[in-house]
């Protein structure tokens, strides 16, 4: 169960017993007895005369840029891809944001842009030390110098972090975070930096006019919170906490369960909020003082998994690894990669329990309340946005923990290679034991056992994967699927073989309820370059996965719907079956199921301007057959060699308000006899219209595979 976490919340057990203690007395714990050592510690530390508290690092930012005094509309050069932040605090200070590109090595911004920016009422640089690494200071001060610019060092992520032996927050004013995800942690919390005593005074004036205590309830909250959070980032019971929600909220973007918790409120600021004008609290600058003496020693932990994982990803095609320049101290509060597969990658990490999430820099030159700001196109932050994956890389992981990490990315990128997450030698024995368990329940004819169903589901979940090579394709698997392809590799062995065998390079197959993609996959292998493969799934799940496990193999020969069949084009409600993705229906089972409009079409509609020869058609829509069926009259007339693989479904057919009798009777009049394919037995036997309805009744719940064909 164990999970790996981004974030490592640097907090001792003593600590937080220490701090839940003080909460007994709310008036002590707020004071700020110990703040002014801390500040004149923190400066000490960053090789400045000054810090200055705050109670975040956007405070310290916000209050930074009002301290300047710049008249109204002043220009305050920001990079194109960075925190939403930055730009939001520019404006809400009252002053314009002048974007510029960034690099794509460092991710930072790009001195050599900066120049080109300037104009007569430009006054400064704001600008992060993206996720850790140090911008190349020596340039921009150079450029400040020359254009008599203030420059802003968004320090949030860089804490300890060093260009050329000279820390980060040192070179003109420094900003701060001492919050979630970063390397100094204290309850939140943040600190300004710098040497001009005079900026100093006005900050401290402004902090005495409009700042207060934290209330009690906040406090509460505080060190409650950030107390569960140190545990909850541990990796033993992560897994089994946390990352849960983190997954599903990561997987299923559109869930509203846990948005709150982790997505980021990014509507235009247009008052101060109220947290920024809070005072630090005296618990957390008694932690602060510990965290002074070890952060350095963290750091060099951060900076060797750095080299690690570097190293262990060195070569990877499509995969960007962070720079390790010499003449800086990399903090690698997180270890981010780029990658034009990024959100596959993140899905397929995610189900191997990595925490790989997508937040914090993006091109805010694409946001809403900053677009009217952006007066060109900036390349670089284009090519960055939704391609970056945040990893961990803090220092409570071990050489194994990172070892793991490594080679499930490079696993993910070698597509030859098995990515089935069930290969270790516990869940290659029970694979086994279930696959003899299995030949023995149908020897005795107890697969129809409730119980054994049960076992059988218990079992499955335990030993499926989200990835499997399946007849030599790399597939995605929903998570919460209940199909043995990743156990058996193979999914009703028998019909996969009839499929070998009637399906032949050039021809044309159209798959209806295409699902997920295993029968698409093996049509579009066996039909060659130059055949054709239309795919029909309406679910959008599905399709996501379908279209990756297309595009993961290669294969250009697929033609990808996001439509249902039916007699006529339209919109129609599909009924989702969220525990099994292939039984989703179009009529309402009466069992809670959620319901989402999906587009119809038919297929003669579809094939009308097109001169196809259809070779074989596989149906599979849980009881909804007869309404395709009926949109597809001309198609079946005018192919005389066209085989149609249907299921039929009575109890689902009934379902849908349909008599089972007329699915057979639309393809008895265009003209077909039928075989029953009995997957069990494996053998294809030539039946009547009549046994079928005998057999198969709206009763017993049993469906069959019937092979169409004419003459």
């Amino acid at each position: 169960m164990k999970a790996y976490p981004r974030v490592w919340v640097d907090l001792r057990v003593s600590e937080i017993a220490y701090s839940l203690l003080r909460l007994v007395n709310p008036s002590s714990a707020v004071a700020q007895t110990s703040v002014g050592e801390f500040e004149s510690r923190f400066a000490r530390f960053i090789g400045v005369d000054h810090a200055v508290a705050f109670p975040n690092c956007r405070s310290a930012l916000y209050y930074s840029l009002k301290a300047l005094d710049f008249p109204p509309e002043s220009e305050i050069i920001i990079p194109a891809f960075t925190f939403w932040i930055d730009p939001a605090v520019v404006v809400l200070a009252g002053l314009t944001p002048v974007f510029v590109d960034v690099e794509l090595d460092s991710l930072n911004i790009d001195p050599t842009k900066i120049e080109a920016a300037i104009t007569p009422k430009t006054k400064g640089i704001l600008s992060p030390h993206l996720n850790g690494l140090a911008m190349e200071m020596d340039s921009i001060m150079a450029i400040a110098n020359k254009h008599s610019l203030r420059v802003i060092e968004d320090s949030a992520r860089a804490c300890g972090g060093k260009y050329k032996g000279r820390r980060v927050g040192s070179f003109d004013i420094g900003a701060f975070s001492f919050g979630y995800g970063k390397s100094f942690y204290g309850f939140g919390g943040g600190m300004l930096t710098s040497n001009d005593s005079d900026f100093i005074e006005r900050v401290r004036a402004l902090q005495l006019d409009e700042f207060h205590n934290i209330s009690t309830k906040e406090l509460y909250k505080a060190i409650i919170k950030g107390s569960l959070l140190k545990f909850l980032n541990t990796p033993a019971l992560h897994g089994l906490t946390l990352f849960q929600a983190v997954k599903r909220y990561e997987l299923r973007p559109h869930d509203p369960q846990f948005v709150s918790w982790f997505r980021v409120n990014k509507t235009p600021i247009t008052e101060i909020p109220e947290m920024f004008k809070r005072k630090m609290f005296d618990i957390q600058a008694k932690l602060g003082f510990r965290q002074l003496w070890t952060i350095d020693s963290s750091n060099q932990q951060r900076r060797g998994n750095l080299k690690y994982l570097n190293k262990a990803l060195a070569g990877i095609d499509g995969l960007r690894t962070p720079i390790d320049p010499t003449d800086r101290e990399h903090v690698c509060v997180h270890y981010v990669v780029w990658s034009e597969r990024k959100r596959e990658m993140q899905e397929y990490l995610l189900h191997n329990k990595i925490d790989a999430q997508d937040e914090s820099a993006q091109d805010v030159t694409q946001m809403e309340q900053f677009k009217k700001y952006a007066t060109q196109s900036f390349p670089n932050a284009e090519n960055l946005e939704n391609r970056l994956c945040y990893l961990p890389a803090h220092p409570c992981l071990s050489q194994a923990d990172l070892a793991y990490i490594s080679g499930k990315i490079n696993t993910f990128f070698n597509v030859g290679s098995t990515h089935d997450n069930a290969a270790s030698p516990m869940k290659m024995s029970l694979s086994a034991i279930y696959k003899i368990g299995l030949g023995v329940v149908k020897m005795l004819h107890l697969d129809r056992s409730p119980l054994v169903k049960k076992i059988a589901a218990v079992i499955i979940r335990s030993l499926k994967s989200n990835m499997a090579t399946v007849e030599g394709h790399t597939m995605y698997l929903d998570s919460e699927d209940s199909l043995r392809l990743s156990i058996n590799g193979v999914y009703e062995p028998f019909e996969t073989a009839l499929f070998k065998k009637w399906i032949k390079p050039g021809d044309t197959v159209i798959d209806i309820g295409a699902n997920i993609g295993y029968y698409t996959l093996l049509f579009a292998k066996l039909v060659g370059p130059q055949g054709k493969v239309y795919a029909f799934e309406p679910d959008p799940t599905n399709m996501d996965l379908l279209r990756k496990n297309v595009e993961v193999n290669g294969y250009k020969n697929v033609v990808i719907e996001q439509k249902a069949l039916s007699e006529k084009s339209g919109t129609i409600q599909l009924y989702l079956n969220e525990g099994n993705k292939s039984d989703h229906r179009i009529f309402d089972s009466g069992d809670g199921r959620k319901a989402i409009n999906i587009e119809t079409v038919s297929l003669d509609e579809y094939f009308s301007d097109k001169q196809v020869d259809i070779d074989l058609i596989k149906i599979d829509i849980q009881g909804a057959e007869i309404i395709a069926l009926q949109g597809m009259h001309e198609t079946m007339g005018k192919n005389s060699e066209l085989k149609l693989i249907s299921e039929f479904f009575p109890f689902a057919i009934s379902k849908f308000g349909k008599e089972p009798k007329q699915h057979l009777d639309i393809l008895e009049a265009a003209g077909f006899n039928f075989s029953n394919i009995d997957e069990d037995n494996s053998i294809v036997e030539a039946v009547s219209k009549e046994r079928l309805l005998e057999e198969f009744t709206t009763d017993n719940r049993e469906c069959a595979n019937i092979l169409c064909q004419k003459n």
